[in-house]
């Protein structure tokens, strides 16, 4: 009986232990769709041309391990003189940080608007894979297409990889069976430049302070913000 218990306590014990623990940092270099690009109506418009020539490329870390991920602007090089009139900073994530919880599957974005701090609950993204697939360096990757509100395709394509078999990605892109190393949503590209993987832990600071929303009542109850500006 003794001998039974003990397997039973081993058994337990290893059964409970972490096991595949993984930590790492992906940068990604987001930039402009220059497929999208339309030169003769940019030399057209000065407002137009003006835009698209402080549209730098930015870079964003996004670090995780197996339980959070947090995504964040690479503060250190950009350039200030450009950073409010840079349109790939303000649709890539700003300086907004993005957490996602691995185990409850939820994203929230922590951010700053008219001197108020705010924790939006964003939406779960739903995706449909396809039977495509290519590399992304070492790294065996498959398409996959983001699904809207009524579970119909939309343009928006990531590629992801099971060699890391978390459900990551850029900004608010999660979700899927692998981590994203490329993203298109059609303005924007994004694309993994650096990759570390480890199997060391990496402290990941989760600070979240501010008024906790849906993102549907942060829509309403912002909606006319920007327009008055």
């Amino acid at each position: 009986m003794k001998y039974i218990t003990l397997i039973f306590i081993l058994f337990q014990s290893i059964n409970f232990q972490p096991i595949n623990k993984i930590s790492g940092k992906i940068t990604y270099e987001v930039d402009l769709n220059k497929k999208l690009l339309n030169k003769k109506a940019i030399d057209d418009n000065p407002k137009l041309k003006f835009i698209i020539e402080n549209a730098d490329p930015v870079l964003y870390n996004l670090i995780f391990d197996n339980n959070i991920s947090k995504y964040e602007i690479v503060e250190s090089i950009q350039n200030d003189s450009k950073s409010k009139l840079n349109i790939v900073k303000t649709g890539s994530g700003g300086s907004n940080v993005f957490y996602y919880n691995n185990n409850n599957k939820k994203t929230e974005k922590q951010m700053s608007l008219g001197g108020d701090n705010f924790i939006i609950e964003i939406n779960k993204k739903n995706w449909k894979i396809l039977n495509q697939s290519k590399k992304i360096g070492k790294y065996s990757c498959v398409k996959a297409l983001l699904l809207d509100s009524k579970n119909e395709q939309t343009s928006i394509s990531a590629w992801f990889t099971t060699d890391i078999p978390l459900s990551y990605g850029p900004k608010d892109y999660n979700g899927l069976p692998g981590v994203i190393l490329e993203l298109n949503t059609g303005k924007f590209i994004y694309k993994a430049t650096q990759i570390f993987i480890s199997d060391n832990y990496i402290q990941i600071e989760k600070n979240l302070e501010g008024k906790r929303m849906s993102e549907k009542d942060f829509r309403e109850k912002f909606k006319n913000f920007f327009d008055k500006r």
